[in-house]
């Protein structure tokens, strides 16, 4: 008896168990520090796309906007249930926990088939699972996960699209044909830019990996493609009013990248004015500054975050004024703050110093990130595309701005080609680099893993040092979950919070300065509903249990 105990707690705590519980607890810890941070209800556009909400609800009889319902009518039926489940001292504060929640449980889906698909191509599943852990707070991640946008739902689809192919080739089970057209499908209605990029490169993926798919004997499956795509088309299109291309653009967008936006780069600038107010004319810089940072200030480095708040200068750069004597570095036990004596370089001695190097770093990291791709592509042909995609999405994004696919472009800010628009394949191509990586330094994969975490904890703000309003107001929306009591472990060292956690919102102090005002209208009822949308995902689910019920079969027989 001793014996089986034994063999079971020795089986729980192996070290694939151990890894993949660090996996999840760090997409746990993300997800809650993400949610006291940052009020999702502020994030870019929210006030354009709560309309769906609006329309789902029964306000409108048409949305009046041009994208797909899946995204938004998934996160709509999370809100409906968090409010018959949970009671809420103020409606906007379903909408935010609710929207955050769906947006962790999407992102996590999207994760999973990521992991299938690199366990496809025999990557170690430990070192998998440490790169996913990474993915909880990899910058682009991240924004997908703070924005209220089907761009996340292109990332939970993307790992699983490849899955289906791979396993479809392997088995020739036409279940994931099925899932695969399903959920193809759904992306390519959701919305246009999306839709280029997909196909081009699903089409790149098959032409590569998958040439027997062109087969006629397929045409019934070319067909119900079809046939899927009109009709959601067609339904999308009834309960918008408008085609899937028909996007309306503010004034300012009516515009074309001119060809230098595309070559100009200022180095001075770069090592002088690192942000957006200085680089708007060049997509070289925008797209390098941008790819792990925040670079036109909507998310961490938004005015309205906690991550942009009361941020630690835990570095102060003094410049030498005696030539003579040495640099010196030193480091006060009571502030925890470090102090150099000994720069020569003047634009370093500001109060601005960390912020910029923040921006600088992130620059540097992206060049070298794009770098590697490219390198890596060349040597590790096999998993090109999977590489490449990143350059695939600015290549879009940056005609997109030419005017190939209409006027879209602002010149005042260089909007348009923000990396956020194709950051489902800038994490895509991470997780192939990375375990890449993994695969040939065997050694160092713990030491690579916690550079990398620190440096994204870097770029995202951390660490601080909060004022008690602040820390009050991050134990308010801890008292909203409720998992607060486990919570505080965690968030207390993080944010290193003076302030006494509280789980019941009555009891804390200047409770009623705290909660969030109550601005947004209740939308309480389901009257408009995407059929054929909420069909085929639930065609998609009931497939993958299919597949599962069969592969456990299979493993008895």
């Amino acid at each position: 008896m001793h014996t089986k105990n034994l063999k079971f707690v020795l089986g729980v705590f192996n070290l694939k168990n151990f890894y993949k519980l660090i996996y999840l607890s760090s997409i746990y810890i993300s997800s809650v520090i993400i949610f006291v941070s940052y009020d999702i209800t502020l994030s870019p556009d929210f006030e354009k796309y709560i309309k769906y909400f609006e329309f789902y609800s029964g306000k409108f009889n048409q949305t009046g906007l041009e994208q797909g319902h899946i995204y938004f009518f998934f996160t709509y039926l999370i809100k409906e249930l968090f409010e018959l489940f949970l009671d809420f001292k103020v409606y906007i504060e379903v909408l935010n926990l609710s929207i955050h929640f769906s947006n962790s449980l999407i992102f996590f889906i999207g994760l999973q088939g990521l992991k299938n698909l690199l366990q496809e191509y025999s990557f170690d599943i430990n070192k998998i699972y440490l790169s996913l852990s990474l993915m909880a707070i990899f910058p682009p991640g991240l924004v997908l996960r703070m924005s209220f946008k089907p761009e996340l739902f292109a990332f939970s689809s993307l790992g699983w699209l490849f899955y289906f192919l791979v396993k479809y080739k392997k088995t020739k089970n036409t279940n994931y044909l099925l899932q695969f057209i399903i959920i193809t499908s759904l992306i390519l209605t959701s919305k246009g830019s999306i839709a280029v990029m997909l196909f081009l490169i699903l089409l790149i993926h098959i032409c590569l990996k998958h040439k027997y798919l062109f087969s006629r004997k397929l045409i019934k499956f070319y067909i119900l493609s079809f046939l899927i795509v009109l009709g959601l088309l067609y339904e999308n299109t009834n309960l918008n009013g408008i085609f899937i291309n028909e996007v309306n653009h503010a004034e300012n967008y009516n515009n074309q990248a001119s060809n230098e936006f595309f070559t100009y780069f200022n180095y001075d600038d770069f090592k002088n004015n690192p942000n957006k107010y200085f680089h708007n004319e060049s997509f070289i810089g925008i797209t390098l500054f941008d790819t792990f940072n925040d670079f036109f200030g909507l998310y961490w480095n938004s005015e309205y975050t906690k991550f942009n708040t009361e941020r630690k200068n835990f570095i102060i750069i003094n410049e030498k004024i005696d030539r003579t004597t040495i640099p010196n570095l030193s480091f006060n036990k009571t502030t925890n703050v470090f102090t150099y004596y000994g720069s020569d370089e003047p634009v370093l001695v500001k109060d601005n110093f960390l912020n910029d190097s923040r921006n600088r770093i992130s620059f540097k990291f992206s060049l070298l990130f794009y770098s590697l791709l490219i390198l890596f592509s060349i040597y590790k042909k096999h998993y090109a595309e999977y590489l490449l995609s990143s350059f695939l999405g600015f290549i879009i994004v940056g005609l997109s701005a030419k005017g190939l696919f209409g006027n879209n472009f602002d010149p005042l800010v260089g909007d348009s080609v923000k990396t956020f628009y194709y950051s489902f394949f800038i994490s895509l191509s991470f997780l192939f680099l990375i375990n890449l990586i993994f695969r040939y330094v065997n050694l160092g994969n713990k030491i690579i893993t916690f550079i990398l975490g620190v440096l994204f904890m870097f770029f995202i703000g951390f660490p601080h040092s909060l004022s008690t309003k602040t820390e009050e107001d991050i134990v308010y929306k801890n008292t909203i979950l409720p998992t607060c009591s486990v919570n505080q472990i965690f968030l207390q060292p993080m944010y290193g919070i003076d302030y006494e956690f509280q789980c019941d919102a009555e009891k804390l102090e200047n409770y009623s300065n705290i909660q969030m005002s109550d601005d947004i209208e209740k939308l309480i009822t389901l009257k408009n509903i995407p059929y054929l949308n909420v069909f085929l995902l639930v065609g998609v689910f009931s497939l993958k249990f299919q597949n599962k019920k069969n592969n456990k079969l299979n493993e008895y027989t």
